[in-house]
């Protein structure tokens, strides 16, 4: 895997610093260029971090993404400054569900105009537009709160999330989900 594309200004290290919020909170070790995003419902498990498998989990979806670009889940915001830097993506839409994980990552990250990021939920989000690349990359369900559980089912292949998104794909599109390693 061509772990390159998170190199220099898609180095999300660079630019996020330790926040803690109410909810969520972000933990950056300059010394080690580690970032990682918690929960403090959950602090035992992190969210989303720039380690290694965070980063291959992620590399095919930079390389074939073009066009209009969906993105459920902003986390720390790891695919997003590669994909805003790529000459082939027009433009991104990213549904994150939680405001505060918004207000401590968004104004970090030098974003260009490319990215808009829209306060919903994923689940339940329904575009108004089609897109070339939907890339699906919510938290794993036991890091759900229940009400956060009530809208979630796992995502496969086969899952209505993503049958759903599919719909919403240009001809040609491609749409994929984050497989988590457990």
């Amino acid at each position: 895997m061509n772990l390159e594309v998170y190199k220099n200004k898609n180095d999300i290290s660079k630019y996020l610093r330790t926040r803690i919020g109410k909810r969520f909170m972000i933990i950056s070790d300059g010394n080690y260029g580690f970032v990682g995003l918690f929960d403090k419902l959950f602090p035992e498990n992190s969210i989303m971090t720039n380690a290694n498998y965070e980063k291959i989990g992620c590399v095919e979806l930079i390389e074939k993404a073009k066009g209009s670009v969906l993105i459920g889940g902003l986390g720390i915001g790891l695919i997003v400054l590669p994909l805003m830097n790529k000459l082939e993506v027009e433009f991104i839409d990213i549904v994150e569900l939680h405001k505060e994980v918004i207000d401590l990552v968004a104004p970090q990250l030098q974003l260009n105009e490319k990215v808009k990021i829209i306060n919903d939920n994923i689940f339940t989000f329904e575009p108004i537009h089609k897109y070339d690349t939907i890339f699906i990359d919510t938290i794993d369900s036991h890091l759900c709160t229940k009400d956060e559980k009530l809208a979630r089912d796992e995502i496969t292949n086969d899952s209505d999330l993503i049958k759903k998104y599919k719909t919403y794909l240009n001809d040609g599109g491609f749409c994929d989900y984050f497989r988590r390693i457990t």
